[in-house]
């Protein structure tokens, strides 16, 4: 294991810094230990595996621990779609919607239960197969003091556009 970079240190503080909610304590490693930095350091942990750790409750952690499979396989989905529609509006609201329904929002599971990101994974697919309409499916996710926000897969979409404009996709 390499040991404990700057880096680990520096996430833990960006993201108490953005004050990022649903977080909750996927580990031992608890953002609001005030030891933190000091448990980081004598745990020789550095960032990698702090993400790693995170990894099983945080698909954007599991993204970057895994190779990005979904954002680079969608950035494809992403392009084609945009190919085929002219629309780049279209072609993010789709790709999104088919992330949402094969990969449940872990932000939402955070907030509200791994079952609760698995019914909007649920709902969203019934979209996708025309059983209900975006505006209502806009209403559900908007209900409920917005709990019901996919903002993990909202993050894998913008990583999608980026990529897919790094592999040439132009507006």
């Amino acid at each position: 294991m390499l040991k404990c970079d700057i880096d680990s240190v520096n996430l833990c503080d960006a993201i108490k810094l953005a004050k990022a909610g649903g977080l909750g304590t996927a580990n031992k490693f608890d953002l609001n230990n005030e030891k933190l930095k000091d448990d980081l350091i004598k745990n020789n942990l550095n960032f990698y595996d702090l993400l790693k750790l995170s990894a099983g409750k945080d698909r954007l952690a599991e993204e970057l621990t895994t190779g990005m499979n979904i954002t680079f396989k969608h950035s494809g989905v992403l392009a084609g779609t945009y190919e085929k529609s002219n629309d780049i509006f279209y072609s993010i609201v789709q790709t999104y919607m088919i992330i949402l329904s094969k990969f449940p929002d872990t932000l939402i599971a955070r907030k509200c239960g791994f079952d609760t990101a698995k019914e909007v994974s649920r709902r969203a697919e019934e979209v996708l197969k025309g059983k209900n309409s975006i505006e209502n499916f806009d209403r559900y996710l908007r209900g409920k003091g917005n709990k019901l926000n996919p903002g993990t897969t909202a993050d894998i979409i913008a990583a999608c556009l980026f990529v897919a404009m790094l592999r040439g996709l132009r507006l």
